[in-house]
């Protein structure tokens, strides 16, 4: 099972609480994307953590590459 950093993930935590607008890019299986938008709840479901954004996108976040230029991978 996969793991984000706690360092990683307090800074999700820390977008979150803050509301901050947020430029994602993430793995949607073999193309990198990108989305905007500010995370509204970061939740765990069958073992797999997403982080959830105000326009309902629902990413992993295993596949989570750069979040406002920070580098995740």
């Amino acid at each position: 099972m996969f793991r984000l950093s706690c360092g990683l993930y307090d800074q999700l935590e820390v977008f979150a609480m803050r509301k901050t607008e947020i430029k994602l890019s993430y793995f949607k299986g073999d193309d990198q994307v990108t989305a905007t938008g500010v995370i509204t709840d970061i939740k765990s479901k069958d073992g797999v953590e997403f982080v959830i954004l105000n326009n309902s996108t629902e990413i992993k976040t295993q596949d989570i590459v750069t979040a406002n230029d920070i580098n995740f991978k």
